[in-house]
């Protein structure tokens, strides 16, 4: 299982496990319903640590 910070760039920042072979659009599908965003509008980019 993998935990991944996502930040909506509003000031939400969101931690949303997912298994390491879920596919990109599950991962978006659970991100959505804990951010309450639509799940086609979800961009997702990586971040500079």
């Amino acid at each position: 299982m993998i935990e991944v910070l996502v930040n909506d760039r509003v000031g939400k920042k969101v931690r949303v496990k997912a298994l390491e072979d879920d596919l990109v659009g599950d991962f978006k599908k659970l991100l959505a319903v804990q951010i309450g965003t639509s799940y086609e509008k979800i961009v997702l980019k990586k971040g500079i640590q």
